[in-house]
């Protein structure tokens, strides 16, 4: 039934006829209101996505402030770390040039304060570079079948008189007969070396360090853990991103780049592993890497084991092999 919304008279000729206007149907209100809604949902769905878009541009604005705050601390903590070591071997090398020393033992406590600052920069300088070339995907590896637990000795014996002059114990436990495993042997070293950089860096009184290699399930463990200042769990994940650092507490009151644990992180997934982390506040810190190893189907008579020799040349002690006593250094 149509509704007419406009009636004429078709007068003086049809005086008894009219033209009616209308829709089928539906009325000029109704149409109206269909309209009306129509336009409503439309801005309203304009309004969600206008206000979606805000809050992306937000959080993408929010993330980029976080990121140059980050650099900036990068950068402010990079400064310091390249200027503290830079600073000392400057002082003492001018001391010993001008022949102000009044002793020998003097001149090589000089000289030892020299090359361990001087470490200390190589491996802050190699830890920037290494970063850089992963980030402009550049970074390349050199696989071989290695014996995981050499690299870890040799990593502990080159860092051996560091540890010692810090005051640390340290303690080394390897699993014999282990299998080998495809590593490049450099990239390994660094990853382990930053970590227990790491826990010399945040260990307080209990200095403390046991680093021990063994199987587990299908994989190569290095473990390196411990007994300072621990990292809140909620931490645990977030440790591992390229320049963050730990917001609160003495972790975060230590210096440092916030590009240690990334560079273990990529190294590590780069061999197809992966590295957890124990750790609670006040209770140090269990950092391990798992590392696949190479099947002995893979290797066939290839395969050598780890030479159990090669380890027990260092003395054991406590159930370990004691790094500071190794006559090899």
């Amino acid at each position: 039934m149509t509704r007419h919304e406009l009636k004429l008279p078709l007068s003086p000729v049809f005086r008894q006829w009219k033209m009616g206007i209308g829709y089928r149907n539906t009325t000029i209100e109704a149409l109206a209101a269909s309209q009306f809604r129509q336009n409503l949902l439309l801005i309203g769905v304009a309004i969600t996505l206008l206000g979606a878009g805000l809050i992306l541009a937000l959080r993408a604005t929010t993330r980029e402030m976080k990121l140059v705050e980050a650099k900036t601390i990068f950068v402010s903590n990079v400064s310091h770390e390249l200027k503290t070591p830079l600073s000392l071997i400057r002082l003492f090398a001018e001391t010993l040039e001008l022949g102000r020393v009044r002793n020998s033992e003097e001149a090589h406590e000089y000289y030892r304060i020299i090359n361990r600052e001087s470490r200390r920069l190589t491996r802050l300088i190699n830890n920037i570079l290494d970063f850089s070339r992963i980030e402009a995907g550049r970074r390349q590896y050199q696989f071989a079948k290695t014996a995981a637990a050499e690299v870890v000795i040799e990593v502990l014996q080159s860092y051996e008189r560091q540890m010692t002059n810090a005051g640390f114990e340290s303690q080394m436990n390897i699993q014999p007969d282990l299998p080998l495993a495809m590593i490049d042997r450099e990239a390994l070293a660094q990853a382990v070396l930053n970590l227990v950089d790491n826990a010399i860096r945040y260990s307080e009184q209990a200095k403390k360090i046991e680093v021990s290699v063994h199987l587990r399930g299908g994989d190569i463990a290095i473990e390196v853990a411990d007994q300072g200042i621990g990292i809140p769990k909620a931490e645990h994940q977030r440790i591992f991103e390229k320049f963050y650092r730990v917001s609160t507490g003495l972790v975060h009151d230590t210096k440092g780049s916030g590009l240690g644990l990334a560079i273990v992180k990529h190294i590590v997934e780069a061999h197809r592993g992966r590295v957890t982390i124990e750790s609670a506040p006040g209770k140090g810190s269990r950092f391990t890497i798992l590392l696949p190893i190479i099947r002995p189907e893979a290797i066939g008579a290839a395969a050598e084991p780890l030479n159990p020799g090669a380890v027990t040349s260092a003395a054991r002690s406590a159930g370990g092999y004691n790094v500071a006593e190794n006559p090899h250094h």
